[in-house]
């Protein structure tokens, strides 16, 4: 009797082990499948970003890319500041 109890509780033991590889498995399929939708998108919005820097003219490209540096700066240092002033308080 304690022989067939034993293997019952190693296939048990067993069954278990399996159900969790294949829940492994599905976990990292999904994953895989995040990061290549991500990577997708990624992609497209870079793609997008070069065809519309594209289809402006230079001037307008180097205008709206010393503002962006502009507002980048001010936002940077609005945040430094904020923090500046909440440490002193």
């Amino acid at each position: 009797m304690e022989v067939d109890s034993d293997s019952a509780s190693y296939k048990q033991k067993l069954e278990v082990l399996q159900q969790q590889e294949e829940l492994i498995e599905d976990e990292e399929e999904q994953e895989q499948k995040e990061e290549d939708a991500r990577r997708a998108k990624r992609e497209a919005d870079e793609l997008e970003a070069r065809t519309a820097q594209s289809l402006l003219p230079d001037t307008e490209v180097t205008d709206f890319s010393a503002r962006a540096f502009r507002l980048s700066f001010s936002l940077c240092s609005f945040i430094l500041n904020d923090s500046k002033r909440r440490t002193l308080v």
